[in-house]
């Protein structure tokens, strides 16, 4: 190594392996470069693309395996017609969940803040933190759909253990 290359600064990782990455190793250095930058957009089409995808593999699950229902099916609705609505209900349903809650975050955090907020910026967050969690969790909804193991004793740990992490990011 010269001497020059040892004291060049070292260039930040770019934000979309920041995001993937830097999340769960720095949370607090990770969220504080997206305060100091503008990554709003970035951090919608990831959610937009999480719920998409979301819908697109739950659908191919249910149409190529057909698993027996996690709960009762409410209202004697046909289970096929059922998981038909309930595909292309998780995309507009997570959106407007993810809205919520960082609605519902500046609400209540900006009494609390150390600096400003504002709802762009809470989005902004929300919508990243949200992210991370997910794809882990994809891959191992699909493993245990495909195994038979997804049973309510199993799948409600794991999607509480998401959304503690979800939380705590």
């Amino acid at each position: 190594m010269t001497a020059s290359a040892a004291t060049r600064p070292r260039r930040p990782a770019p934000f979309a392996v920041d995001a993937a990455v830097g999340i769960w190793v720095h949370p607090a250095a990770f969220f504080d470069r997206v305060a100091a930058g503008r990554f709003l957009a970035i951090a919608v089409a990831l959610q937009v693309l999480r719920w998409l995808l979301h819908a697109a593999v739950t659908a191919a699950h249910f149409a190529a395996v057909a698993p027996p229902a996690l709960f009762p099916v409410p209202f004697g609705i046909d289970l096929v017609v059922y998981r038909s609505w309930q595909a292309v209900a998780f995309f507009p349903f997570g959106l407007c969940i993810v809205a919520l809650v960082a609605w519902t975050s500046w609400r209540l955090g900006r009494r609390h803040a150390t600096r400003p907020m504002s709802p762009a910026k809470t989005l902004e967050v929300v919508c990243l933190a949200w992210f991370a969690p997910w794809l882990p969790t994809l891959a191992l909804d699909n493993l245990l759909l495909s195994s038979g193991w997804a049973i309510p004793l199993v799948v409600v740990p794991l999607h509480s253990a998401v959304v503690a992490g979800e939380a705590w990011l």
